[in-house]
C-alpha cells in the first residue's frame, strides 16, 4: 500500500490535471549538510514580521484565485520555524484547498508533529529520499540517522493521511531496494 502511495496512486482527476502550486518561502534552519548544497545547515534570519510577510504572500495567492499552496524553500527547512503550525492553519483559514510541505522530513518522524500539522490543515507533504542505505544517504545528507528518520516520516505521513510524493533520487540501488525497505 505504502509503495503504490509513493508511485502516485489514484489521484483524483482535478489533481492529475492541476498545475504546481505556488510557493511560500517558509525559512527555518535546514535539518541537513547535504553534500551538493552551498548552505550545508546555515541559519537563516527570521524576524517578527516572518508571519506578516507570509500572510500578505498568502492574501496575493487568494486574491489571485489560487487554491493550492506549497509551504517551503530551498536551503531551509520549513518544519524548524516556530509558527508553522499557525501558518498552516492560516492558510486553511484563508481557503486554500490544499497546503503541500516541501520538507526533509526528519521532524516529521516523530508522529505526534505530523498529526499535528495535519490537524492544522496539511494535506500534502513532499520530501526527498537520495539512497536506502543509510551509510551512502547519510553521509550525502551530512546528518547521521536521515535515512530512518525519513523512512519513519513517510510511514507517519501515510499513518496520518497525508497526500504524499517522494522524490527519490533514480539511481539502480534505491530502485531494487526502495519496495524492500518500505512495509506493505
Amino acid at each position: 500500500m505504502i509503495w503504490q502511495r509513493l508511485l502516485g496512486g489514484p489521484r483524483s482527476s482535478e489533481r492529475a490535471d492541476a498545475e504546481r502550486p505556488p510557493f511560500v518561502a517558509v525559512m527555518g534552519r535546514c535539518d541537513l549538510r547535504c553534500a551538493w548544497c552551498n548552505y550545508r545547515g546555515a541559519t537563516v534570519v527570521r524576524s517578527d514580521a516572518e508571519v506578516g510577510r507570509v500572510r500578505g504572500e498568502l492574501d496575493r495567492l487568494r486574491a489571485l484565485g489560487h487554491q493550492r499552496v506549497g509551504l517551503g524553500t530551498l536551503h531551509t527547512e520549513p518544519t524548524r520555524h516556530p509558527e508553522l503550525p499557525a501558518i498552516i492553519r492560516l492558510a486553511k483559514q484563508l481557503g486554500f484547498r490544499e497546503v503541500t510541505l516541501f520538507t526533509s522530513g526528519i521532524l516529521l518522524a516523530e508522529r505526534a508533529y505530523a498529526s499535528r500539522l495535519r490537524h492544522q490543515g496539511l494535506s500534502c507533504v513532499v520530501l526527498t529520499v537520495l539512497w536506502l542505505e543509510s551509510e551512502v544517504s547519510d553521509l550525502l545528507f551530512g546528518c547521521a540517522g536521515a535515512t530512518a528518520a525519513k523512512l519513519r516520516a513517510i510511514e507517519n505521513c501515510v499513518a496520518e493521511g497525508l497526500d504524499l510524493r517522494v522524490a527519490v533520487l533514480l539511481l539502480r540501488p534505491v530502485l531494487i531496494d526502495l519496495p524492500r525497505a518500505l512495509p506493505e
